[in-house]
């Protein structure tokens, strides 16, 4: 997998990620494993926090209860870190207690707003993509109304992810 980006097709548009297999291995074969069995489909992007990060992919984002909204997937091992968390990037998130995480979800994931390389890279946070298309519709997600959970108040579906090339 020399090259690889995937395109989230969402209810605002598309988002092009290009995938960094050389820097994050474990985590892009996972991505793409998890977009190969359309484990993306129909989730939501449940978190929006305005400069900071939008994140989606929880599977319990599809049972139509907020309330469960980023406590699904999977834990899996964190890898080194290659790459800072700057605007644009994405990275996995994690439910670990331990700084810096030892784990990390193996369906959430976020994409970073600004440049949070100084707080997200000590925590760990291992960045795995970058858009490269398409960050207008990321910050348009991000100006999204919310309510004090930082969550939607309606529904922005992740209608598909899918690899380009």
């Amino acid at each position: 997998m020399e090259k690889s980006v995937v395109v989230l097709d969402t209810d605002f548009g598309q988002i092009e990620i290009e995938l960094f297999p050389k820097d994050a291995p474990q985590t892009v074969l996972n991505f793409v494993s998890k977009t190969l069995a359309r484990s993306f489909d129909g989730t939501t992007f449940h978190r929006l926090v305005p400069g900071f990060v939008i994140q989606g992919g929880d599977p319990l984002s599809k049972d139509g209860d907020p309330n469960n909204d980023g406590y699904g997937g999977e834990q899996m091992s964190a890898e080194p870190r290659q790459k800072s968390n700057l605007r644009g990037t994405i990275s996995m998130a994690s439910s670990s207690r331990v700084q810096p995480i030892d784990s990390q979800s193996d369906a959430q994931f976020f994409i970073n707003l600004d440049d949070q390389c100084a707080r997200l890279d000590q925590m760990g946070f291992i960045p795995f993509g970058k858009v490269v298309k398409g960050l207008e519709v990321v910050d348009l997600i991000a100006k999204q109304p919310r309510d004090m959970r930082d969550r939607p108040t309606k529904n922005i579906t992740i209608k598909s992810i899918s690899i380009k090339q």
